[in-house]
C-alpha cells in the first residue's frame, strides 16, 4: 500500500474541500448573493466528492480517495434520512419514529452499495485488504465528512465577517488531509487528522456561541 504521496497529489485530493469551503462561504455571507448560485456551489461541491469516488473506484482505491468514500457513504444517509423526514414528518416527533427513519436510511444506503458491489467488487477487496493493513484509513474516511459536520454548526448563520472563518476552517481541515497523505509515519498521520478536526470543531463552536449570544 502507499505510504506517501507527492505534493501535487495531495494537493490534487485537498481540492473537493477548497470547493465545499467556497460554498459555504458563499451562502454564510451575508451579502444576499441569489439561492441560485448558493444550491450550484453546494451541489458541485457535493458532486466534486461523488467524482472523486469514482475515480478512486477505478482505481482500486488509493488513499487520496478514501475521504470521497466516507463522505459519499455518510452523505447519502443524511440525504435520505432528510427525504423520510420530509416524507413522514411526524416521524420526527418521537423516538420509534425517529429510529425507523434511521434503519430505514441505512438499510437504503447498504442496499445502494450493495448494487455499487455487484458491478464491480475488486476494488472494495483491495479498499478493505487496505484496511486491514492500515486501520487509520477509517478514520480518514469519516474525516472526508468533517467539513460538512461541521459546517452544519454555521446554519442559519449570515455575516460577511464569516467568510474568513470558514475559509480558515477549510485551510484546517485541507491541512490535515495534505499531511495525511504526504507523511509516511501513521502517528503523523493520525495526529495531523484528529488536530486539525478538533481545531475546526472549536473554531465553529467559538463562533456559534459569539453569534448567537
Amino acid at each position: 500500500m502507499e505510504t506517501s504521496f507527492s505534493s501535487r497529489t495531495s494537493l490534487l485530493a485537498t481540492i473537493p474541500f477548497g470547493i465545499f469551503g467556497i460554498a459555504w462561504a458563499v451562502s454564510n455571507s451575508g451579502l444576499g448573493i441569489s439561492g441560485y448560485i448558493q444550491s450550484s456551489l453546494l451541489v458541485v461541491s457535493v458532486l466534486s466528492m461523488y467524482v472523486l469516488l469514482g475515480i478512486g473506484w477505478s482505481k482500486n482505491f488509493p488513499r487520496w480517495s478514501i475521504p470521497a468514500f466516507g463522505f459519499c457513504l455518510l452523505f447519502s444517509v443524511f440525504l435520505t434520512m432528510l427525504i423520510f423526514m420530509k416524507v413522514f414528518p411526524s416521524l420526527k416527533h418521537d423516538t420509534l419514529g425517529s429510529l425507523t427513519v434511521l434503519i430505514l436510511s441505512v438499510a437504503l444506503v447498504v442496499l445502494l452499495t450493495g448494487l455499487l458491489f455487484i458491478l464491480k467488487l475488486d476494488p472494495i477487496k483491495h479498499l478493505i485488504q487496505k484496511t486491514r493493513e492500515d486501520v487509520s484509513l477509517i478514520l480518514f474516511a469519516l474525516y472526508g465528512f468533517a467539513p460538512f459536520f461541521v459546517f452544519l454548526f454555521y446554519d442559519e448563520m449570515h455575516s460577511i465577517w464569516l467568510i474568513p472563518v470558514i475559509l480558515l476552517s477549510i485551510l484546517i481541515f485541507s491541512f490535515g488531509l495534505y499531511s495525511f497523505l504526504r507523511s509516511d509515519r501513521k502517528k503523523i498521520r493520525i495526529i495531523s487528522l484528529i488536530a486539525s478536526g478538533l481545531v475546526a470543531f472549536i473554531i465553529a463552536l467559538a463562533v456559534n456561541c459569539f453569534y448567537w449570544n
